[in-house]
């Protein structure tokens, strides 16, 4: 038997413990161990996974006021995030924005203000590196005549299916150039 001897608050508190003085050793190595190893699985299941930034930048996609012919929105965050943002996080984000019709804060006084979808539409084309009339199939068409001379305005679709046409075509050319989830 092993005593132990403390003072607490003036008063002294012998304890007897039941345990021989050999065997403290290998438990105390086990505890060890054992504690070493719940550490270290606790830290590697300790992160939670990680949201997708772009599903919150999409939202503010509708908060862009002004579209550059040549450089877009640049200098709007959530147009600036999208853009630089990895292919695997926005493209699947911004092809789901194809068939929001929510109006943004682009307009002027010839034009209906911009939906969303265009916005989502013009944000692929530069990730991809593609131009408008590479999706005439379809049913996108580029307006040359209009006087504002901004393909923000320029580029129509033909009519609502075209948004699912186009959805289709997106995600088939991500999933070639691994940039969406295995299904």
């Amino acid at each position: 038997m092993r005593s132990q001897r403390t003072q607490r608050g003036g008063a002294v508190d012998e304890r007897r413990s039941a345990v021989p003085v050999g065997h403290l050793r290998p438990r105390a190595r086990f505890r060890g161990a054992a504690l070493g190893a719940l550490s270290f699985l606790a830290a590697a299941c300790s992160e939670p996974p990680r949201p997708n930034p772009a599903t919150f930048y999409a939202d503010n996609l509708r908060d862009i006021h002004a579209w550059d012919p040549h450089s877009g929105a640049r200098g709007h965050f959530a147009y600036d995030a999208m853009v630089q943002a990895d292919p695997t996080d926005s493209v699947p984000v911004l092809i789901t924005l194809l068939n929001d019709l929510t109006p943004t804060a682009i307009h002027d006084s010839l034009h209906d203000p911009v939906p969303v979808a265009n916005v989502a539409f013009h944000i692929l084309l530069k990730t991809f590196a593609l131009k408008p009339q590479a999706f005439e199939r379809e049913g996108v068409w580029v307006m040359e005549s209009d006087p504002s001379r901004n393909p923000i305005y320029q580029v129509k679709f033909k009519d609502d299916a075209t948004r699912g046409r186009l959805a289709a075509r997106f995600r088939e050319l991500a999933k070639q150039r691994g940039w969406t989830p295995p299904e």
